[in-house]
């Protein structure tokens, strides 16, 4: 292979890797950390504004979405409601009964059902594509790195 298209390859996976580990750091340490030290309770969904109907609207389902507050209880038994605010979606109904996982020090941070699913889910998809990527520049790397017998 020409060492220019060897060279661009490289860069090529190095920034691809550069990429999944921000995105990792960013969209996936937060959850992953309230999710594994988080503590687990029931909460109720509560629909606090209707954002209308979804962009599938048009095909025939007519789903609507909402933002909601989730409420819930607290280690000592103190009640606190939090909110993801601007964030519409469809996956609970107004007054659903679901799991979460939050942070005892920081309630804010909190990680509902649902929501996990889809971490476990992006988190499988995220591991693949960097293993290949790894893999991938592995096999690019190893000419270089291995010093030839003489």
């Amino acid at each position: 292979m020409p060492r220019s298209i060897h060279l661009f390859l490289t860069a090529g996976c190095i920034l691809i890797l550069l990429i999944l580990l921000g995105l990792a750091a960013w969209l996936g340490v937060p959850p992953w950390l309230v999710r594994i030290g988080g503590v687990e309770t029931g909460a109720v969904a509560k629909e606090v504004a209707s954002c209308g109907a979804d962009d599938y609207a048009t095909q025939g389902d007519n789903a609507t979405t909402a933002i909601f507050a989730f409420q819930f209880s607290d280690q000592q038994g103190k009640a606190v409601r939090e909110t993801r605010e601007g964030v519409c979606n469809n996956l609970y109904t107004n007054g659903e009964h679901i799991s979460l996982w939050y942070m005892p020090q920081n309630p804010q941070s909190f990680l509902t059902d649902q929501e996990a699913l889809w971490l476990y889910v992006f988190s499988g998809i995220w591991l693949c594509i960097t293993a290949l990527m790894s893999r991938f520049l592995w096999l690019l790397l190893r000419p270089l790195l291995i010093i030839p017998a003489r």
